[in-house]
């Protein structure tokens, strides 16, 4: 783990020396403290979260409050022990057709699952560095790309001919 934070932060610096421009965007995420790049109209803001977890966890944590909060008032009282009602009526527990967002929001890049704020995220970046329109799908063709390349081997030249010439693989 750490060495991944060690080169999103390497990217970063290079980035923003590359485009002196994306200083000013660079904010602090209020939850893990990780520093990313922002949309222009965040910028000076202090109460952001990241893209890489933070934000969904903390769209979760409100709406978990908010739900606690409205179950709990007079209204909401009357109305779980309606769902409650119809639950027991219909004893249809194993019928989930109901999909959550966080099964939907993730996309199968070979074996690689991002979620869709981490695209959504990545549009922005390419966006604010290019200084152009990158649609949802270039995005996605440029991580199945990164995700189809390969490493290259450390070897000697010579091994490396040998290795090829007798049928193996490098």
């Amino acid at each position: 783990m750490r060495g991944l934070v060690l080169q999103y932060y390497y990217v970063l610096r290079l980035v923003i020396r590359s485009s002196s421009h994306l200083r000013r965007n660079v904010t602090r995420c209020k939850h893990c403290g990780i520093y990313f790049i922002t949309d222009p109209r965040n910028i000076g803001r202090t109460d952001l979260s990241c893209p890489f977890g933070c934000r969904e966890a903390s769209r979760r944590e409100g709406q978990k409050k908010r739900s606690k909060e409205y179950y709990q008032s007079a209204e909401g009282k009357i109305k779980k022990k309606h769902l409650n009602r119809q639950r027991s009526l219909n004893d249809n527990s194993d019928d989930c057709s109901e999909v959550t967002s966080c099964e939907q929001d993730r996309f199968q890049i070979g074996e690689l699952e991002v979620s869709s704020e981490t695209v959504s995220y990545l549009m922005t970046l390419a966006r604010l560095i290019e200084s152009r329109f990158v649609s949802e799908d270039e995005i996605l063709e440029m991580l199945l790309k990164k995700v189809r390349q390969h490493s290259m081997v450390k070897q000697k030249r010579i091994d490396y001919t040998l290795l090829y010439l007798t049928g193996g693989s490098p």
